[in-house]
C-alpha cells in the first residue's frame, strides 16, 4: 500500500497540505508524493539529532511535527 504525509495547513481556509518533496508543501493532494515502504516515511517525518561541537542537539523536525502519515 503506498503512504503519503500530510497536515493541516497554517492557513484555516486551505485545510490539510501534502508533502511534495524538497521541503516543499502543496494544498494539491495531486502533487503529493507517494511512497511504497512505511520505514521510507517514518525516516523522514522522525526527529532527527545533529552534534554540535560536543553536544547532541534534539531537532523536533518542526515541518513535520504536525504531521501524519497516510496509507491508502
Amino acid at each position: 500500500m503506498p503512504y503519503y504525509i500530510k497536515k493541516p495547513s497554517i492557513l484555516d481556509a486551505v485545510g490539510d497540505v501534502y508533502y511534495k518533496g524538497n521541503n516543499k508543501w502543496s494544498d494539491k493532494f495531486s502533487e503529493r508524493i507517494l511512497y511504497t515502504n512505511r520505514s521510507e516515511v517514518d525516516s523522514i517525518v522522525a526527529p532527527t539529532t545533529k552534534r554540535i561541537g560536543d553536544k547532541d542537539v534534539g531537532n523536533t523536525n518542526g515541518a513535520f511535527k504536525t504531521s501524519t502519515i497516510v496509507e491508502e
